[in-house]
Formats: structure tokens, sequence, C-alpha cells
């Protein structure tokens, strides 16, 4: 999985990072921010570690930093909104962030209608600000953070680790990352779990156990799902046969191929081509198999426009509410 552990780059604001993103699919991946999610528009599957979530419409989520994660739509295609916090904006008021960790992603299991209502509102109205860049909008920015951050170890459980645990979960990821690197590299081929723990001195039974702890899929799964995304991605990019693709992509049987189309989306590839090429995808992608629609500014801003004011009158209804 090369590149997948993602340097997220803070470029406006130190510690923060917002963007708004149409989705195809995202390969799992992981980095050292904390990740709020809210999904705007579509339906997306999230696989992570041992939970899996189907999200819709208004549905948000929060990842730990180094927690792998997997985002795919299951409509066309999904609208998301992404917040990503390094833990390091606290550390001079609440230096344990750097070794908190949530024990659940799940907000809406833990929140009420209205606290739920009103973190998804902060989501929005941050977003709004970051991509507006009015005169000390950053102030702004970091305000709403400190506020969602101030809901969610309140209504979230956390625990802290220790300074050794948090060397052992780096050790841990360092692992993932050279394995999922290694099938990245060699997923045409026909891979075996056992050269893999050969190579990272691992049982077979440790490492299928390692593998689907953080993936929350078997390693053959894991390694299926890929090749499947690869041949999505040349379907959409390239005139190659379906047969070639097959090949291409480590597909011993193109019937196979077909089926796992069928399982996903129910049509054949040739209609997945059909209708996904009527949806505009210059995509940017972080990895081969990602497929990811990153908006500028002025278009960002116009979408983020269309929630502003029903949104506006939700936070003033929530604070009421609240206080």
């Amino acid at each position: 999985m090369k590149n997948e552990f993602e340097i997220v780059e803070h470029s406006h604001i130190r510690y923060l990072n917002v963007f708004l993103v149409n989705m195809n699919y995202r390969s799992p991946h992981l980095h050292r921010e904390f990740e709020l999610i809210l999904v705007l528009d579509g339906k997306i599957a999230i696989k992570s570690k041992q939970e899996s979530y189907n999200l819709s419409s208004g549905c948000s989520v929060i990842f730990n930093p180094n927690q792998p994660h997997e985002i795919k739509s299951t409509s066309n295609s999904s609208l998301i909104l992404c917040v990503q916090v390094s833990p390091k904006f606290c550390s001079d008021y609440f230096p344990n962030m750097s070794n908190l960790i949530f024990d659940s992603f799940n907000i809406k299991q833990n929140a009420s209608n209205k606290t739920y209502k009103y973190i998804q509102s902060l989501a929005l109205k941050l977003g709004h600000l970051y991509y507006e860049k009015r005169n000390g909008y950053e102030f702004s920015c970091m305000s709403i953070i400190n506020q969602l951050f101030s809901i969610f170890l309140n209504i979230l459980p956390y625990h802290i680790i220790s300074d050794e645990e948090k060397r052992s979960n780096q050790i841990k990821i360092e692992r993932l990352n050279r394995i999922l690197n290694y099938i990245d590299e060699n997923y045409m081929y026909k891979l075996k779990l056992s050269h893999i723990a050969q190579e990272e001195n691992l049982s077979v039974s440790y490492l299928s156990h390692f593998i689907k702890d953080n993936l929350n899929q078997s390693f053959q799964e894991y390694i299926n799902n890929h090749r499947f995304n690869q041949a999505k991605k040349l379907l959409l990019t390239t005139g190659m046969k379906l047969i070639d693709i097959c090949m291409e992509c480590g597909f011993s049987d193109y019937r196979y191929l077909y089926k796992i189309f069928k399982e996903n989306y129910d049509c054949t590839p040739k209609e997945y081509t059909k209708l996904y090429s009527q949806i505009p995808h210059e995509m940017k992608t972080h990895s081969d198999e990602s497929c990811e629609n990153f908006y500028t500014r002025k278009n960002a801003l116009n979408i983020l426009d269309k929630y502003k004011v029903n949104n506006d009158f939700i936070i003033d209804d929530c604070i009421n509410s609240l206080v």
C-alpha cells in the first residue's frame, strides 16, 4: 500500500485540514490525525478494525490517529466532508490528546439526537468557514474544533494509553504498512500469506489474525478487493479488453470478475462502465485503486452554500436547547 500512510498537509491552518470530496472508493489507509467524516450525499460503507458501518446522508463518524479505515461508496458516488485534526492542536492545555483513543467511532450511538445534529452542523459550519477564508477565519475554525472535541470527550467512550503502548502501536502500524506495500506491489501475482509471514518472522496464524484485526477482512479478501478496485479503475480509464484487465489485476478467470461485479453492483463490467462514465470523474488518487474527486475552493463553496441557511438555523436552535 505505497504511500498509504497518508501525510496530511496543514496548508492553511496548522494542525487542521478540511476538504470536500466526491468519492467512489478510498483504499485502506491511516494517518496521524483524528478524522471526522460527514456524509452529505450518497451512501458509504466503512470498514475499520472490528467495526463496519453503512452510512447514509447526514451520518458522521470519527477515526483515531493511525486507525486503518476503508471507505466505499455503495451508491454511484458519495459527497463527503472530511475534517482532519492533529492531536497536537491542544498540546498546551490537553497534552493527553496525543495518547487518547476513542473506543468507538460511532458518534450517533453515543449522542442524543440534538447533540448529534449539533455536531453535524458544526462540521458544516467549519467546512464553510475553511473554504470561505474571511478575515480571522482561523480563530473561528479552531473555536469549532475545540467545541467538537469538548463534545466528543463527554459523549464518546475513550481511554488514555501509556507512552509504552504508543510505541508498541507504532511498531504494529509500521508492520501493517510493510505488508500492504508488498501486496500493492505484487497483487497481480500469486500471493501467499506464508511468504509474508516468513519475511516478517511471524507465524501464519498470528499474521492472519493481525490482518483481520486491522483491516476487518481476511488476507485473501483484501487481495481480492484490491484486485477488484484496480480492475474498476482500468475499466474507466483505459480501453483494455476485459480478459486483459483480468490478467493485469491477477484474476485467473474473467467469470470470477463478472461474479464480483454482480455481487457488488448488480451489473456486468460493461454496464458498470456505462453507468459510471456518466459521472464526472476527474479523480485524484491516493493509490492506484482509490477514486476521488477533490473540489476546488470555488466549487466547494457553491456546494456548501446550499447547506448554509438551514445549518445556521440548526446551530442556533441546538445552542438554545443545549444551554
